[in-house]
């Protein structure tokens, strides 16, 4: 199998760091076709709290989320991680027996097609089979150990269904598996975000690059129209990478580089240092995206939608709340993140943005919480309680996850983070 992962950075205002060379863009080859536009009925359903299972009085990780395995939902707590029926919540497979120091904790778990589970804590990689035995582990190069608790900050990435990506303190590193274990193809000091075909896309604090997953090395150094450094937020099936300038002094600037590096639409959202956060792509390509000051407080956080031409369709609304996960019915699900106490809200939002139905949640979500939906419109996700650690289960109005580019915060509900398309 293989490994890499996400290096966040802040967003700001250009400035003069040149970073490293990452060489000249070419077009880049193997991009996935645009998913065929297609949006389903709603279900005939009451949304409601179905349940929530409490995994203990410890920390949710650093890396919160579960991911989906056929009749399964997987997630981590503390050193472990534990298999619930995903109708009942009933706890079904533990795995816990590893190596290294119990202090270790666990990040969100990512899923394979046939069902094995990825985990990473702060100094190794972890692969088990769906009835919680180790199958190998690997430990990641240059991390001191230390006897101190340590949470789970990381999780891996998967590329197509035999590769994964992770990151660490020290560098991401990718793997591969064979019958005896895992096996190292390339270390690189580049993070990645996002991935699609054998591309992933990365971000230094300064520049936006691409990184070739197939050796490691970096492909070029993406920039706007005007030759500024830019922001990439998502990979999107068929079109290329939407972007935003660097440069937010007069305005959020949004720029869709295609494949080859040249910009096919751009969009000026006026307001100094405006930035935007978390985005998710609907049925028919719709964007959805969270944008506000950088800096907090005014102007007050908004959601827009934008289409495939780059004009804005629906919005601006006001919102406390960031989108989460795209709907097939065309409904955008969006949560507080980040808020101190319970409850918090998700909130159903037509194509249009406007409110369907809201529902108070017993717990808060930490800004890089995912969740997963089911096609019976079951929402799944972790979120920390005065309880401690819980999985909630949601019935929700929507059949499943969009048929987009990037319905979900990890893509998908396996949480691979990877767009498809050849490897």
């Amino acid at each position: 199998m293989v490994i890499l992962a996400a290096l966040a950075g802040g967003i700001g205002p250009a400035c003069s760091k040149s970073g490293p060379d990452y060489g000249s863009l070419a077009c880049l080859d193997g991009w996935p076709a645009a998913p065929a536009p297609a949006q389903a009925a709603s279900l005939t359903v009451t949304p409601s709290v179905l349940w929530q299972v409490n995994l203990g009085q410890i920390a949710t990780p650093g890396q919160p989320g579960v991911a989906l395995s056929n009749d399964r939902i997987i997630a981590s707590g503390g050193a472990g991680w534990v298999s619930l029926d995903r109708m009942t919540g009933a706890k079904l497979a533990m795995g816990s027996t590893r190596p290294d120091p119990q202090n270790y904790f666990l990040g969100a778990p990512v899923v394979d097609e046939q069902g094995g589970i990825y985990v990473q804590s702060h100094v190794s990689i972890y692969a088990f089979a769906g009835d919680g035995s180790l199958r190998w582990s690997w430990a990641i190069p240059g991390q001191n150990q230390s006897s101190e608790p340590w949470g789970g900050d990381f999780m891996p990435s998967l590329v197509g269904n035999g590769q994964i990506l992770f990151g660490s303190s020290t560098r991401p590193t990718q793997l591969i598996t064979s019958t005896s274990g895992p096996k190292q193809l390339w270390s690189s000091v580049l993070g990645t975000s996002s991935l699609i075909g054998h591309w992933g896309l990365g971000y230094d604090g300064t520049a936006s690059y691409v990184l070739d997953l197939r050796t490691g090395k970096g492909a070029g150094r993406l920039h706007a129209p005007n030759g500024h450094d830019v922001v990439a937020l998502l990979p999107l099936s068929g079109r290329g990478i939407l972007a935003m300038d660097r440069d937010n002094t007069t305005a959020l600037n949004l720029v869709m580089l295609d494949t080859c590096g040249n910009a096919s639409w751009s969009l000026a959202i006026p307001g100094s240092k405006v930035c935007t956060g978390a985005s998710v792509v609907g049925p028919g390509e719709i964007i959805y995206m969270g944008i506000g000051s950088c800096n907090g407080g005014q102007p007050a956080p908004e959601i827009i939608g934008v289409g495939t031409d780059g004009k804005i369709v629906s919005g601006p609304v006001a919102s406390t709340r960031a989108p989460w996960i795209a709907g097939a019915d065309g409904t955008v699900y969006t949560i507080n993140l980040n808020a101190l106490t319970p409850p918090s809200t998700l909130a159903a939002l037509s194509p249009a943005l406007e409110t369907l139905w809201t529902l108070d949640l017993p717990g808060v979500f930490s800004n890089s919480a995912t969740a997963v939906l089911a096609d019976d419109g079951i929402l799944y996700a972790q979120m920390s309680t005065t309880a401690g650690n819980e999985i909630i289960a949601i019935q929700t109005t929507s059949p499943g996850l969009a048929s987009s580019s990037w319905p979900s915060r990890r893509h998908d509900n396996r949480s691979s983070n990877w767009a498809a398309g050849p490897f």
